[in-house]
């Protein structure tokens, strides 16, 4: 489709995810002639103090598990500190969900040896049961709101533990988010995860809102099952659920549902 025609084209899109991942979101959406507006509705920092670095070390393991990008960077922040202190590094394996997780981790200098076919942290739960990895020892380098539940299975296994790595931190966007909704300034919003959708409710409950009856009511749009599933638990509807979690999944299933209602 030629971006002329692209009914995208001059839509207003909040970008919902922290600040140092909003780059490759921003040329996705100028690509197809929309404009990016920013409410990083979390932050993420990474935990880089000693003893998470001690827990890692005192883990005797095969291979690491990452549910998320941001985990990998993290684990990078914790290695770099480690190399100022003249630590040798050696070559490690790690399973992960996603394509781009599995990109970063590369990036770093880690060998994939698992890509979750589906980008759900349960998903690469079962792909780990299978025979060939049943025996390796697993540390699962997570994100405080990891929900255990996702790999509940791996944690009976004797070689298994986790480590929080990162933290997910909630930003004041909301406020700023819910006044730009309500004269008319959003048209669609992109939301990453459920944890970028809790500052918007929150934000909402202190002002008296309803996020369904503020403003002209802009497009939810949820990068997959999962977040969709965590926004209907919060009675968010989402209006379009890509079918490919990522950033060109999003505009390519807003643009089709966008072209479908033009029809009627």
């Amino acid at each position: 489709m030629e971006m002329i025609d692209s009914p995208l084209r001059g839509m207003r899109i909040a970008v919902t995810r922290d600040s140092f991942l909003a780059k490759e979101v921003d040329q996705a959406i100028l690509a197809v002639g929309a404009i990016a507006m920013h409410y990083p509705m979390i932050e993420i920092r990474a935990k880089i103090e000693d003893e998470v670095w001690q827990a890692i070390g005192e883990s005797a393991y095969d291979l690491l598990l990452f549910t998320s990008q941001h985990g990998v960077r993290a684990y990078q922040s914790l290695r770099d500190q480690r190399r100022d202190k003249h630590v040798a590094m050696t070559e490690e394996h790690c399973a992960v969900v996603g394509k781009k997780t599995a990109e970063v981790a590369r990036s770093i200098g880690l060998h994939v040896d698992v890509i979750a076919k589906e980008s759900h942290a349960r998903d690469l739960c079962k792909e780990l049961q299978q025979k060939e990895y049943a025996s390796l020892r697993k540390l699962w380098l997570r994100g405080n709101l990891a929900d255990p539940q996702d790999f509940a299975s791996l944690f009976e296994e004797q070689g298994f533990r986790d480590v929080i790595v990162y933290e997910t931190l909630e930003t004041a966007e909301g406020e700023r988010f819910l006044r730009d909704v309500s004269d008319g300034q959003i048209d669609a919003v992109f939301l990453m995860s459920g944890s970028a959708l809790l500052p918007m409710l929150q934000a909402a409950k202190r002002l008296g809102i309803d996020l369904h009856q503020v403003g002209s009511k802009p497009y939810y749009v949820s990068i997959g099952q999962k977040t969709t599933a965590f926004m209907k638990e919060h009675h968010v509807l989402a209006d379009v659920t890509a079918h490919e979690p990522s950033v060109q999944g999003m505009l390519d299933e807003l643009s089709r549902y966008l072209l479908e209602k033009r029809s009627l």
